[in-house]
């Protein structure tokens, strides 16, 4: 929530995601000098795969007297062979320095910084300005950033496209170890530091996209997060070429920026596509529908077949192991539990007392639903598979059930 590299163990985490082989990003206002330093002590390899989104506030930066230092830092980072791009917000009070801020982009850096939209995030991500759209763009397409030019074409277009992020693409917060669809939010796919031996149970968000628009599709586009949408390369948006033949990227950042995720990753089958986008109804919209087609099916039914699974258990919420025990029913799988975990004081309270609370329950759920209603205290029937209807609780299941049950699954993954 401010200044990147504020944080004092910035350079080292950018340095251990280089050694891994990662390329790494770094945004930042470009005041630090001491930071920046760090990262100019890299290895030349590491460097290769950095790369510094230079946020220019212009000012800010005359105001406190910092523009000589803000460039004399961008300087520093081009000259030890690191990625770089100049990037101004645009805002209304920065119009009348229009015409000097070109004219100190050209001077300092050879070449215009690009411009990216402002938007209102407690107005739908609308354009946060007082000028029409058309005075807007006028003022602003000066720079010419192609960044800019996008960002207008995509501006409150509503995406019900199918979008990977949450597979593709994740948004992890390295204090908590959380992880969401995309930057923009979504509800929490997983906490991948509470077990960092538990795979990570991707789940796109399908058609599913909780925002009015992409105001992130400069960057989620353009990397071929939507394979539908025909978008130029993010390398795009990032470089320039300077009056005197430089490009800001490095060769290996171009390159890296100029890949689509859709020739990495495989995209999904028709049938996990729609699978996924009826998971994403239950969990943004509460609704389960019962007409699930029969293509669905029968891809669950022979993916559960190929890998010997006959009898299986349910994890979720009351609602969501009803929904699933019916789809089970449906392709001949017997599902002989549903489950409740125990582990905080107030369960533990509420269940300590078994024959008054946990014997009742589980009699008044048999009758309602026919499925049997168990604590992992209980002992367990044997299954085939767990099947885990909540990706963030897979973790947290697979501890409390070691030794008792020995394969777990998340419902995204019965579909293939």
């Amino acid at each position: 929530m401010g200044e990147t590299l504020l944080a004092p163990y910035a350079a080292e985490l950018a340095e251990r995601l280089l050694e891994n082989g990662h390329f790494v990003s770094i945004v930042t206002n470009g005041t630090i000098t001491e930071k920046i330093q760090a990262f100019l002590k890299f290895s030349q390899d590491f460097k290769k795969r950095l790369f510094f989104k230079f946020s220019f506030h212009y000012l800010e930066l005359k105001r406190l007297g910092m523009l000589d230092l803000f460039f004399a830092n961008v300087a520093a980072v081009s000259q030890a062979g690191i990625s770089f791009t100049v990037e101004l917000t645009v805002n209304d009070e920065t119009v009348p320095d229009i015409p000097k801020i070109k004219e100190l982009c050209n001077e300092r850096i050879n070449a215009y910084c690009h411009v990216i939209e402002a938007r209102n995030n407690n107005d739908g991500f609308s354009r946060l300005t007082k000028f029409t759209e058309k005075e807007h763009q006028k003022y602003w397409e000066t720079f010419e950033s192609l960044l800019f030019k996008f960002q207008q074409k995509h501006w409150m277009v509503k995406r019900r496209e199918f979008c990977y992020a949450g597979d593709w693409v994740i948004s992890l917060d390295a204090g908590s170890g959380w992880i969401t669809p995309c930057f923009a939010g979504g509800i929490p796919i997983q906490n991948v530091f509470e077990d960092i031996t538990e795979d990570i149970h991707f789940m796109a968000l399908g058609c599913n996209c909780q925002w009015t628009h992409c105001y992130a599709a400069y960057v989620l586009l353009t990397s071929g997060v939507i394979p539908d949408i025909d978008a130029p390369a993010y390398a795009t948006f990032r470089n320039r070429c300077t009056s005197e033949g430089k490009e800001w990227l490095t060769h290996e950042i171009k390159k890296f920026f100029s890949e689509k995720l859709y020739e990495d990753n495989a995209v999904y089958s028709k049938q996990k596509k729609e699978w996924i986008n009826i998971l994403n109804s239950i969990i943004y919209s509460q609704n389960y529908p019962t007409d699930i087609p029969n293509d669905i099916l029968y891809s669950m039914q022979e993916n559960l077949r190929k890998k010997g699974i006959k009898k299986v258990a349910v994890y979720g919420s009351r609602e969501t192991e009803m929904w699933m025990y019916g789809v089970l029913s449906r392709i001949g799988i017997l599902c002989r539990y549903g489950l409740v975990l125990v582990d905080d004081l107030e369960d533990r309270k509420m269940y300590s007392v078994k024959n008054l609370i946990k014997y009742p329950v589980k009699r008044i759920w048999e009758h309602k639903s026919g499925l049997p209603l168990l604590m992992q205290q209980d002992k367990l029937p044997n299954v085939d598979l767990m099947i885990v209807c909540d990706t963030k609780e897979a973790s947290r299941c697979r501890q409390m059930l070691r030794g008792k049950v020995d394969r777990i699954a998340v419902w995204n993954e019965l579909v293939e």
